[in-house]
C-alpha cells in the first residue's frame, strides 16, 4: 500500500493508522479535516475532549461503522472496508465483534 500524501512511499505499518482523514456529517461541518494518527501495537491512549468534539465519531471510524469522506483508515496496514453483510445488516457487525472477543479464563 502507498501513502496518500506520497504515493511512492509505503503506508505506515502501525496497528491503527488514520491517514489524512476527513469526515463531515450531513450538516457539512467538518468533524475531522486532514487528521492523521498512528498507534503502534502496545501503545496506550485515551480519547478526551468536550462534548461534540468528535470522540464518538473517531471510534465509529475505527470500528468501521462510518467511513471517512477523505483519507483512509488502516488496521495492521490493511485498508478498513465495509463488509457487505455489515452494510445490509448492521447487527452483523456486532455479531462479528462478539465472535472476536477474547476467550474467558
Amino acid at each position: 500500500m502507498n501513502s496518500l500524501a506520497d504515493p511512492g512511499r509505503p503506508s505506515p505499518q502501525g496497528m491503527i493508522c488514520l491517514e489524512s482523514i476527513g469526515y463531515s456529517y450531513s450538516q457539512g461541518t467538518p468533524v475531522f479535516r486532514d487528521y492523521s494518527w498512528l498507534a503502534e501495537r502496545g501503545d496506550g491512549w485515551a480519547v478526551l475532549g468536550p462534548s461534540g468534539c468528535g470522540k464518538t465519531t473517531l471510534l465509529y471510524l475505527l470500528a468501521g461503522l462510518r467511513f471517512p469522506t477523505a483519507g483512509r483508515v488502516l488496521i495492521d496496514g490493511q485498508l478498513l472496508r465495509a463488509h457487505a453483510h455489515h452494510r445490509a445488516d448492521p447487527a452483523g457487525l456486532w455479531l462479528a465483534a462478539l465472535g472476536n472477543r477474547a476467550p474467558e479464563r
